[in-house]
């Protein structure tokens, strides 16, 4: 296409035709790139977290809320150990933008276990189903992931769609068929490492995932594994046994 032409007089000018043409191919790619900004900033704007008391009896739970409307799939964070519902602020904002809600809860461990964290724990869950959340999965790192475990081992099998066990800290199985499990940790981790015995222990449907190395942190998993936002947006969206 010549956008320019010459004329017998030498005078070269504009060909009005292919100019039109051009710009108007021009501006199509223009539209559909404002549209993507557009959309991104409007993803990136839904991501921002909301900041909520959730009643729970004669207290409260300090909990972060990323996403907007019901969630219909809400996925709820529990930090570790002297840990903060900040935590998981690498990683909700990504799993807001695959379609799940994410409720990021303040909880403090004791130290026998994860029990004072039950009761904050259930009453999110009561939260997000007020809410309007027809799935929900928990997601928990260290002791979160101990908490995670223990609470969804004494419900029904089947409350829960998918656990999300990121350095748990908790060796024992988890008997729930019906449950999705995604363990996710470093192979020396001392207190991490635990999640492949109970990886062993757990029944199908799971997926087992060690990394080299020795690290307990949220932000090593996330370095050495880069696609970890997209494995757990992978095993949260599977409909069928998760294997």
């Amino acid at each position: 296409m010549t956008l320019l032409q010459t004329g017998r007089d030498g005078r070269t000018t504009m060909n009005s035709k292919a100019t039109q043409r051009a710009c108007a191919r021009l501006d199509n790619a223009a539209r559909r790139l404002l549209a993507s900004v557009v959309l991104l900033a409007a993803a990136d704007t839904y991501a921002q977290p909301v900041e909520v008391e959730i009643k729970n009896g004669e207290s409260t739970v300090s909990a972060l809320v990323f996403g907007r409307g019901s969630g219909a799939h809400t996925v709820i964070a529990l930090h570790g150990a002297g840990q903060q519902k900040e935590l998981f602020r690498p990683i909700a904002p990504g799993l807001v933008r695959r379609g799940y809600k994410v409720i990021s809860i303040n909880w403090s461990a004791g130290p026998d276990g994860p029990g004072p964290g039950l009761g904050p724990l259930a009453a999110t869950i009561r939260f997000a189903r007020d809410a309007g959340a027809k799935k929900i999965s928990l997601m928990g790192f260290s002791r979160g992931g101990e908490l995670a475990a223990r609470f969804a081992s004494a419900q029904p099998d089947g409350d829960f769609d998918t656990l999300i066990l990121l350095s748990a800290y908790d060796d024992q199985g988890i008997p729930l068929a019906k449950t999705k499990k995604l363990f996710v940790f470093h192979e020396s981790d001392r207190f991490g490492r635990w999640s492949q015995v109970s990886a062993d222990k757990s029944s199908e449907p799971k997926q087992v995932v060690a990394l080299k190395g020795g690290a307990h942190s949220l932000s090593s998993l996330l370095a050495d594994k880069p696609d970890l936002i997209d494995e757990i947006a992978s095993v949260l969206g599977r409909q069928d046994s998760g294997k």
